[in-house]
């Protein structure tokens, strides 16, 4: 087995009542809801609740408001803008947030276990109280968003509910944790890692390559975190696997199905070949849950799927001029699949803007394939390796507003402007829905409001 190195401590979830008056430290409140959700669910089990966050009161407003209550009732107890040692080994638990970059190394996480201290994760307390014939599990480097979306959909009839990396928690949804309904879980490599071998009616890998080597510590690290949810999944479940990873192992007892591709699909609302391929590994799964489903009903379902928000969003069109929000793309694979896409029927030059955050991998692979009609704009902490690693002409703008700036001198009729960073975000934003969100204020402002426009499904 292709286990991870470090490996992940023994999986730390007692049952609910171990809680009650117990002292739990909360690592991490962040902006995502994992935190929020976590925070409430302890609570309501009698947890006396400490959080703590490096990050100060007002990056935290909104997620603050949402437990302002128990902190105003005493129940939750403050400690922001950095972190106390004293927190995490003299408690009774820690929830650690997975977003928390070689835990095994994070001298706050070592003083817990160095104590004795049980760590656990929100993904780790919810994958504990969700029975395994309810789980569709999904990751990949690319297109697990969207492929966890559209099983959702295919689902929703069956009372499918849909949490893990895709934001929200599901501790806040009692009924969904205790329920009979589906439960999709978008996982990413941090949350296997911290699982370590799960139990699931279904998992799914979308595809692969190298990255988050900043979180991982290695390329082998991420490798083998992705590869372990197949390959150590127990029970007679189903792993899906798209072609590129046909040869990953799956476990003893599971059945392989591999996605290749050929397979009918209905035209989809959402553009590009990768969305397709997206579609058949979530048509596969839901037929891999429930082989008593209705093809048509399942088709229909996945083939209305309007697409996620900052995921190659179409974002109206001015002077002509078509707009596109791929915000949510953090891997340059992911943005040469968004170029490739947008160029089928564009009649003119496509204006990318990329950049971002450096998470140490090769960038190289964002301009295979580009059509010679893309201009490319770099932004962000990487935009000099952009440049370095291109073989073409980028204009290398620092921040979006030049970028921006410069598209507006140039883009004409029949052009398309793309946001597609295939780096993270948080060199220059607080998450990628920020970044999103700054890209179409920008473009409001320099293009004006959209036009009455009809995308092509």
């Amino acid at each position: 087995m292709s286990l991870p190195e470090p490996p992940p401590p023994p999986r730390f979830s007692p049952d609910d009542g171990w809680f009650d008056g117990n002292r739990v430290t909360v690592m991490g409140l962040g902006r995502f809801g994992g935190g929020v959700g976590v925070t409430r669910w302890l609570a309501r089990r009698g947890a006396r609740v400490l959080v703590t966050d490096k990050a100060p009161a007002d990056r935290l407003a909104d997620s603050l408001k949402r437990i302002d209550d128990l902190v105003t009732s005493g129940i939750v107890t403050l400690r922001l803008g950095g972190h106390e040692t004293a927190d995490f080994s003299d408690t009774d638990a820690v929830v650690a947030n997975p977003a928390v970059p070689t835990p095994w190394d994070n001298p706050f996480l070592r003083a817990a276990w160095d104590a004795g201290v049980g760590v656990a994760t929100e993904i780790g307390l919810v994958v504990d109280r969700v029975d395994a014939a309810r789980l569709i599990c999904v990751t990949g480097t690319a297109g697990k968003s969207t492929t966890s979306a559209m099983i959702h959909a295919a689902l929703r009839d069956r009372g499918a509910v849909l949490g893990g990396n895709i934001g929200g928690s599901l501790l806040e949804d009692e009924a969904a944790l205790g329920g009979s309904s589906p439960v999709v879980l978008e996982l990413s490599s941090a949350m296997l890692w911290w699982l370590g071998p799960i139990r699931a009616r279904v998992a799914v890998v979308t595809s692969y390559a190298p990255n988050h080597a900043d979180w991982h510590g290695s390329e082998a690290h991420y490798r083998a975190c992705k590869r372990q949810m197949g390959e150590e999944l127990s029970g007679d479940g189903t792993v899906v696997l798209d072609a590129s990873v046909a040869d990953w192992p799956v476990g003893e007892s599971a059945t392989r199905r591999v996605v290749d591709g050929d397979a009918p699909m209905p035209t989809l609302r959402v553009p590009g070949e990768h969305n397709r391929r997206n579609a058949q590994l979530a048509r596969t799964a839901a037929f891999a849950f429930d082989p008593s489903l209705a093809p048509d009903a399942v088709d229909a379902s996945i083939a209305a799927f309007p697409g996620l928000p900052h995921r190659l969003a179409f974002a109206g069109q001015r002077g002509g001029v078509r707009f596109y929000n791929d915000s949510k793309c953090t891997t340059p694979e992911g943005t040469a699949l968004a170029i490739r896409s947008i160029s089928d029927g564009a009649t003119g030059v496509i204006h990318v803007i990329v950049g971002g955050a450096d998470k140490g991998v090769d960038l190289s692979p964002m301009f295979r394939g580009m059509p010679t009609s893309t201009r490319i704009y770099a932004v962000g902490a990487t935009g000099e390796r952009i440049v370095e690693v291109s073989d073409r002409d980028v204009a290398l703008c620092g921040t979006m507003s030049v970028a921006i700036d410069r598209i507006s001198d140039a883009a004409t009729r029949g052009d398309v402007v793309l946001l597609s960073p295939g780096c993270a975000s948080w060199d220059q934003f607080d998450n990628y829905e920020r970044r999103g969100e700054r890209f179409m204020e920008l473009v409001r402002m320099a293009f004006g409001p959209a036009e009455e426009h009809h995308e092509r499904s």
